[in-house]
């Protein structure tokens, strides 16, 4: 049996309309590269993140007790993460072990300086206990820089100028304590006197 050719014609023609209006879709699926997909941080990157985190969270845990040096501490940590964000951007995402183990000694230090705040802002037990006289103005001024960091924003905007002056009753109690083996009475009158002007002054801002 044959077909006749005006079929065959028909058939040609709505084969042809199929190849026409489906294939070039199919095409674009299958053979079109994916393009502009975002690659993940590396492990490197995705490190360094991580040991800013820990000592972002080291300074948040131990604000205010940390001698003033929050906010510089925190630029710093904030310094190394764009440091290598835009080092990994510049090279596909990706950091070298020369770049890796820059920042990380950069975080060491920073984690470093962290604990030499920490001991000004907080002095250790030993510490107080061998040098009792000091250790007692010592907590009187943490006393006042905890206050100091509970009412930040409240304080009028004096609180940078009022931790300024907490933080400098603490390093030269600190410094004569060291250096002289204790504090006289008169250097502990004038301390307290500084620290109560101090308080009533924060009350002010307060008010």
């Amino acid at each position: 049996m044959s077909i006749p050719s005006t079929s065959l014609k028909s058939i040609a023609t709505m084969f042809a309309f199929v190849t026409l209006s489906v294939s070039p879709s199919i095409a674009a699926t299958v053979v079109a590269p994916v393009t502009n997909v975002p690659a993940g941080p590396s492990p490197a990157v995705k490190l360094i993140t991580s040991d800013v985190a820990k000592l972002n969270t080291r300074l948040t845990a131990n604000y205010g007790k940390l001698g003033g040096e929050y906010q510089a501490l925190q630029s710093q940590t904030a310094a190394v993460q764009s440091s290598a964000n835009a080092d990994a951007k510049a090279q596909n995402g990706h950091l070298t072990a020369v770049q890796v183990s820059s920042f990380t000694k950069q975080l060491s230090e920073v984690g470093q300086l962290i604990t030499n705040a920490q001991q000004l802002g907080a002095p250790s037990g030993t510490w107080m206990a061998n040098h009792p006289t000091a250790a007692k103005v010592m907590n009187s001024a943490e006393s006042i820089n905890a206050e100091l960091s509970k009412d930040y924003g409240s304080l009028g905007g004096h609180y940078a100028n009022l931790e300024l002056q907490d933080d400098q009753v603490r390093a030269v109690v600190k410094s004569l304590a060291v250096e002289d083996n204790g504090l006289s009475a008169a250097q502990v009158a004038k301390f307290n006197a500084e620290l109560t002007n101090l308080q009533t002054a924060i009350n002010q801002d307060l008010q």
